[in-house]
């Protein structure tokens, strides 16, 4: 795509994107990955929970809390991968989100 002047100056503010360019502009296709996926959707608390206690082999969330660190790490690490957010994971678990951040990392 070409535009009429250079991208600096289009989006300098929001009045310089106008007529053509504007109607150009949020018509095209997004190439973010993420905001295509239309089959993600959040689980339930109950269905992270479930989930969790599947793929962490523990028969309460909050067991996992008082796992030692090393275990613990690793079944954060598996809850993240099961499709279990951060903040849903810390909620349920008690485990504070920026363990679970550093864990992520």
């Amino acid at each position: 795509m070409t535009w009429s002047r250079p991208l600096s100056h289009t989006f300098g503010t929001l009045t310089d994107l106008a007529g053509e360019d504007l109607l150009r502009f949020v018509s095209e296709a997004c190439s973010r990955e993420h905001l295509e996926d239309e089959g993600a959707r959040r689980l339930t608390d109950r269905e992270a929970i479930v989930r969790l206690c599947e793929v962490c082999g523990c028969e309460s969330v909050q067991e996992v809390a008082r796992w030692n660190g090393e275990r613990r790490d690793q079944a954060i690490r598996q809850a993240l991968d099961a499709g279990i957010s951060i903040r849903q994971l810390a909620r349920l678990t008690t485990i504070s989100k920026s363990i679970i951040e550093r864990v992520f990392r």
